[in-house]
């Protein structure tokens, strides 16, 4: 009898081991997914209210948003990790899009200078 006893003990054992590693590797993925959007949503935010003055400011929240939702990907909770990617997505993309209008902006206010005041010095020689 106490043969079936321990038997029974050991298979309940190796029930609990099963249960709380199936659980860790279902929960563990929600993390990588929630940084994801929390970064991204951050990105986006940034994007919008930090490129005015320096857009490359807020660069690192997208690109680690879009990292984390990748790696989120693989586990089973990747719905955040998807909503994640795409707001780092759209963070990324507002940045660059500001990015190219204040070099373009740099460069047409430094030619402005410069040919206006050649051409204003011409003008009253």
């Amino acid at each position: 009898m106490s043969s079936d006893e321990d038997e029974d003990d050991e298979e309940d054992y190796e029930d609990r081991r099963s249960r709380r590693r199936r659980d860790s590797q279902q929960g563990g993925g929600q993390g990588m997914g929630i940084a994801s959007l929390i970064l991204g949503i951050l990105g986006l935010i940034g994007s919008i209210m930090v490129c005015w003055c320096c857009p490359l400011l807020d660069l690192p929240f997208p690109i680690l948003a879009l990292l984390f939702g990748f790696l989120s990907l693989k586990t089973p909770g990747k719905g955040m990790g998807i909503g994640g990617m795409v707001t780092g997505g759209i963070a990324l993309l507002i940045i660059l899009v500001f990015t190219i209008l204040h070099l373009a902006g740099a460069g047409m206010n430094a030619g402005a200078r410069g040919a206006g005041a050649g051409g204003n010095q011409g003008q009253f020689r």
